[in-house]
């Protein structure tokens, strides 16, 4: 029996690999780079992987239409303060008991 694998299927098997393994890669990018050396050395696999940069978005703004007021001409005028009448204490009562 012979099986073969294109280079598509050898990184796919090397990534469900690292990820079995218990590295989880579910929500990153994972690349992998294959070297052929000489001799013993035979092929390496490198795997990058790499977590996608979260951003914060900005809030939505919703339209607001402004509120028309009209201006309130009692609010504006300058109004004389109420004077309250303050009794004084009887003459012949002390002020401390």
């Amino acid at each position: 029996m012979k099986i073969e694998l294109s280079e598509e299927e050898i990184k796919t098997a090397i990534v469900d690999y690292v990820s079995s393994q218990g590295i989880s890669i579910d929500s990153a990018h994972a690349q992998v780079e294959l070297r052929a050396g000489r001799g013993e050395n035979g092929m390496t696999a490198t795997i990058s992987i790499e977590k996608p940069v979260e951003t914060a978005e900005a809030p939505k703004k919703e339209k607001v239409t402004p509120i028309k007021k009209e201006p309130n001409k009692a609010k504006d005028e300058p109004q004389a303060e109420k004077e309250e009448k303050v009794e004084a204490p009887a003459a012949n009562k002390p002020l401390f008991s």
